[in-house]
């Protein structure tokens, strides 16, 4: 089993939620306890990764969910995957695992409309349209190892009960 990391997952310059990893077992924490974590070991490497609200509450979610859907991408096609799920219209976000790599699509409706592939050195697709940038990232790697399609239902994540959602007054 890999060792734990923490995340802090910060949204308008607050802290929203956080998360813990360990190999590709992902779970929810409350804020506090990633500074707890932070506190017991402060020589821990801390790493501020930038990303975009969709990415967060991608993120979010899986961090604090459990997939409805878990498929390999050997045993499905990708495309009836996706199907299904315009067909269903339901806001939903696919993570595609690689190992400990998780590449995620924002499906509102149904459809994706972003993608975040984590880069690993080989090429990514390149097309203009998410749906068509998906599929053609999943099979373009399926004569590798297969990978774990998991479906998420939902967009939005509500704050960690221990959020401050509000900035502390000046002083």
């Amino acid at each position: 089993m890999g060792q734990e990391s923490r995340y802090l997952f910060v949204l308008g310059g607050l802290p929203y939620g956080a998360g813990r990893a360990q190999g590709s077992r992902l779970g929810s924490t409350p804020i506090g306890d990633f500074f707890a974590a932070y506190a017991a070991h402060p020589t821990a490497p801390l790493l501020f990764c930038p990303a975009d609200a969709s990415l967060i509450h991608g993120l979010l979610v899986v961090f604090g969910s459990r997939p409805s859907v878990q498929v390999t991408s050997d045993l499905v096609d990708a495309q009836e995957v996706l199907d299904r799920l315009a067909a269903r219209k339901v806001s939903t976000v696919l993570a595609l695992r690689e190992g400990e790599r998780v590449h995620l699509a924002l499906c509102p409706d149904g459809r994706p409309a972003r993608n975040y592939f984590v880069p690993d050195g080989t090429e990514l697709p390149n097309e203009q349209d998410p749906q068509d940038a998906l599929l053609a990232f999943v099979y373009t790697r399926q004569g590798e190892q297969p990978m774990a399609l998991d479906v998420y239902e939902g967009l939005e994540v509500p704050p960690a009960p221990d959020a401050c959602l509000r900035s502390p007054p000046p002083g």
